[in-house]
């Protein structure tokens, strides 16, 4: 289940959408996009190139370099249009995306896929013991971190992939009885 979740400025949990074409819109807003697709043939959105290959991210067993290449703040450099596509494998991810107005966190499972712009700072969360498998199109891409301090204490307000789950849980009625 896609869902998205807008934060305040102050990483108050606000709106909360797991209807498809209200994620979908939220996200037009900050130029990114978000679908479903089974099989390896994306819909790719405008500015992908399908014959682009993909870096293969497996957890745990690349945890090493994933905390140092996506567990921190930053956003993605490509000349033009360049459009970084996620598509989660196997597993979870919580992808937080950050605007003027606060924060957007987006959670993806397996058959999911997250298309972000050029220049949109994000995070990717994979909780405590990910089990994860992701592909990033296009491979090798480059990617630089953002130091905002202005932004510090908004972001650290935000809850960890793990806490999210539970309080969307909760929030839809899917919550496990102790």
């Amino acid at each position: 289940m896609g869902a998205l979740v807008a934060f305040d400025v102050h990483g108050t949990w606000g709106t909360t959408h797991v209807c498809d074409s209200l994620l979908k819109l939220h996200l037009r807003v900050l130029g990114a996009d978000f679908g479903r697709q089974d099989d390896i043939n994306l819909p790719l959105p405008e500015g992908a190139r399908g014959t682009d290959s993909a870096e293969c991210i497996r957890l745990p067993l690349q945890a090493g370099s994933w905390h140092a290449r996506w567990g921190e703040w930053g956003c993605h450099q490509a000349d033009g249009n360049g459009v970084l596509v996620l598509r989660v494998v196997e597993g979870s991810l919580l992808v937080y995306l950050e605007s003027e107005q606060g924060h957007s966190a987006v959670f993806c499972e397996a058959g999911e896929w997250l298309a972000l712009p050029a220049g949109l700072p994000f995070k990717l969360d994979a909780g405590e013991a990910p089990a994860l498998e992701l592909r990033v199109l296009p491979a090798a891409t480059a990617r630089r971190s953002i130091q905002a301090h202005a932004m510090a204490a908004r972001r650290k307000a935000l809850p960890s992939h793990d806490a999210f789950v539970a309080a969307l849980l909760e929030l839809t009625g899917y919550a496990a009885e102790d």
